[in-house]
């Protein structure tokens, strides 16, 4: 017998529930995989945030507040990440970076960041670990 499929948390449901009873919800809401983006009014954003934490006990929402305009670099390099573990071709690479709208400063530091070793991390020449 096949499993079920838990119902419980569908993003669409949650999303139209959140909506419906928030009195301020955010006038836009991007939803990629397990990141989202929303636009909304300051003074609503503290009141929307514990709406949705009401919602359901086992799902908490994380936020990153814009700064001048940036968007923080953590989100540019794991995003980068991510993208370099799913998509194999450098082109499609390239069209997906463009399409998260990073400003290109972000993509190449971004860029040399994960490329970089971590300290301590063994570098490797092909299948032969090399120590610092």
């Amino acid at each position: 017998m096949a499993p079920l499929w838990d119902l419980r948390f569908s993003p669409i449901h949650f999303e139209d529930k959140a909506f419906r009873t928030s009195p301020h919800p955010p006038g836009l809401w991007f939803r990629y995989v397990d990141d989202i983006h929303t636009k909304q009014k300051v003074e609503h954003v503290e009141e929307f945030t514990e709406h949705i934490h009401s919602i359901d006990p086992d799902i908490k929402f994380t936020k990153e507040k814009e700064e001048n305009n940036e968007h923080k670099l953590s989100v540019v390099r794991t995003r980068l990440g991510r993208a370099k573990s799913i998509i194999t071709e450098e082109h499609d690479l390239n069209n997906e970076m463009q399409h998260c709208h990073h400003p290109e400063w972000a993509l190449k530091k971004g860029r040399e960041q994960t490329s970089k070793p971590k300290p301590g991390q063994a570098k490797s020449k092909g299948n032969v670990p090399l120590n610092s």
